[in-house]
């Protein structure tokens, strides 16, 4: 007699099983560094890793500037990345409205999204590269926005909805690392503060 099998899983959820999976042992490299340099720079490497994108990047929130920052590794390079919160950069908007989305074609329309969105593409000119299709997510803690994750050309095929939950999935560690660092920071500067008294 033929035992039952289990019921069949979709692509989808064997995809969330295995971005659980990788970032169970993921999730102490990301905390195991407290600079904030280091957080963006080690979360993008986590993030494109487990999500199987080219590249990555791991925005910080400048609530005073009202831009988003990152850092970027070109050749031995480290360049800042800063990027307004508005309408004209997909970071931008996924900050101001709070919103994941996925753009399968980053040179297409992007109306479907909202009307005002507009990608800037002058990253890619600079360096010579093309972004075929995007994801973001707010990465928020406590309901604090901390920063945005965005991931850039899927390795396999181009990002579709179902590549949402895994990114949020994501951004939600991305958003502890950023407020475990940014803890530590503010946690430095009152003893440089107290020293100084």
């Amino acid at each position: 007699m033929n035992k039952p099998s289990d019921p069949p899983q979709n692509d989808s959820n064997l995809q969330r099983l295995v971005v659980h999976g990788q970032l169970v042992g993921l999730y102490d490299q990301m905390l195991g560094e407290v600079d904030i340099v280091q957080v963006l720079q080690h979360t993008t490497q986590v993030v494109r890793q487990v999500l199987g994108a080219e590249r990555a990047t791991t925005y910080l929130v400048r609530p005073d500037t009202q831009e988003l920052v990152s850092t970027a590794v070109i050749g031995n390079v480290s360049r800042t990345i800063r990027v307004p919160i508005r309408e004209d950069s997909l970071a931008g908007y996924c900050a101001l409205t709070g919103r994941s989305f996925v753009i399968p074609d980053a040179y297409g329309d992007l109306g479907a999204i909202d009307p005002k969105l507009r990608a800037d593409h002058s990253w890619d000119e600079m360096n010579g590269f093309r972004t075929r299709d995007v994801r973001c997510a707010p990465a928020t803690f406590k309901g604090e926005l901390m920063g945005v994750v965005q991931v850039i050309n899927g390795k396999q095929r181009p990002f579709c909805e179902d590549d949402l939950l895994p990114l949020q999935s994501v951004s939600h560690f991305v958003a502890y690392a950023l407020y475990h660092a940014r803890v530590h920071d503010e946690l430095v500067t009152l003893k440089g503060l107290e020293k100084e008294k």
